[in-house]
């Protein structure tokens, strides 16, 4: 009979404010997965490296991989992941919808930090996951003042309907809309000097100054600060192969829901980055005013379902994939690059589909009229699901 003998150590860590559950599991040549040890500690330097020292005596003393995985919770876990990165460890952080879904595999029905723990170390002992990597300090100063910016102008925006209100009331407070002139006089200082400082910081990087205006200079209704907001919350797309992971980290993956003849809702996940989706909102808009390629799209999905959601989010997902490409190709984006690589004689996939649902539609009718009665345009027109107004593209 085979030896048992161990594959892998895997260390769980539930980071939260005040401390941090561990719980090591191991996982021997017969796939079996055991817990070692399981303990608590401080959310802090000494906390850390009594972690250090425990996890050394039970998993890497023994010279065989260790895995260390931690939920993102917020800004918690970073003082750790930063702590076991730099003593040269594997350490792998995931999002917490991700260890969710493990644990309800698990049948884990219950939730306290010891049991997250034990799901975490589950995990990572099962699993090959990806190794987490810290931002350089100038990207890190970079997000945290593009989403600082973010927030401001979030704040502007409530303050300034607020303002608005009390303006247009029937009996407005004085007091009121002075206090509220002067917040979104403040706000506005607040918005000029953050964007000043997120310009002085890219100007150090002349290479992603240029990639940055170059993109948002060719594309319509996409600003600067929208781009520099992408760059920064996908690291450069560094760690993108293909717009597909691109995405589903930004929450733009489509999921469905169907069951033999049932059809459900189908919608986008938003289990990803809100804050790509939130900068590219108003782009979405302003980039369909134009005519051009994102207008024919938009205009051919809105007139599919008729949802202007839908359509706003589809040129949302487009422009994405959009900046990505430019990106990687380090290329301005080019408004007649379609025209020019299709004939003109070649139809739109749209068109083609609509003309088939006319003919399927003229045949439905053929059936259910006399025999060798002829069909008019008000025939086909009363047929279910047909639109005979159908956009250029």
């Amino acid at each position: 009979m085979e030896e048992k003998r161990i594959l892998k150590y895997a260390v769980g860590m539930d980071v939260s404010h005040g401390d941090i559950k561990c719980n090591i599991c191991s996982i021997d040549s017969t796939q079996r997965v055991k817990v070692v040890r399981s303990r608590k500690f401080a959310n802090g330097l000494s906390g850390f490296r009594e972690l250090e020292a425990w996890s050394s005596k039970y998993a890497i003393g023994s010279k065989i991989e260790t895995v260390y995985l931690m939920e993102a919770t917020g800004v918690y876990y970073e003082g750790a992941a930063h702590f076991l990165y730099e003593k040269g460890l594997r350490v792998s952080v995931i999002v917490p919808n991700r260890a969710k879904r493990f644990a309800q595999s698990l049948g884990l029905r219950s939730k306290t930090d010891a049991i997250d723990a034990y799901g975490l170390a589950q995990m990572a002992v099962q699993m090959t996951l990806e190794p987490w990597k810290p931002f350089s300090d100038q990207h890190n100063e970079l997000i945290k003042l593009t989403r600082y910016h973010t927030s401001l102008q979030e704040a502007k925006t409530m303050v300034s309907n607020q303002l608005h209100a009390q303006n247009h009331s029937g009996r407005p407070s004085k007091f009121v809309a002075s206090k509220l002139e002067v917040r979104v006089a403040l706000l506005e200082k607040d918005l000029k000097a953050c964007k000043a400082e997120i310009k002085k910081l890219i100007s150090k990087d002349k290479e992603l100054e240029r990639k940055v205006k170059m993109i948002s200079d060719s594309i319509h209704g996409v600003g600067f600060m929208t781009v520099i907001t992408i760059v920064c919350e996908t690291n450069g797309f560094l760690n993108f192969s293909n717009s597909r992971q691109l995405t589903s980290f930004s929450g733009y993956d489509v999921i469905e829901n169907q069951s033999g003849k049932r059809n459900g809702k189908t919608r986008i996940s938003k289990a990803g980055n809100k804050y790509i989706r939130r900068a590219l909102y108003f782009p979405a808009l302003n980039a369909t005013k134009i005519d051009g390629p994102l207008k024919k799209f938009y205009d051919r999905i809105f007139h599919r379902h008729f949802i202007f959601k839908k359509a706003n989010v589809a040129v949302q997902r487009k422009l994405l994939c959009l900046i990505y490409t430019l990106w990687t190709n380090d290329q301005p984006y080019d408004m007649e690059y379609h025209e020019t690589q299709m004939p003109i004689s070649q139809e739109s996939s749209f068109q083609a589909n609509e003309k088939l649902k006319v003919k399927k539609a003229a045949k439905s009718v053929k059936k259910s009229s006399p025999q060798g009665a002829t069909l008019d345009e008000s025939q086909l027109a009363e047929a279910p699901g047909i639109l005979f107004s159908v956009p250029e593209t």
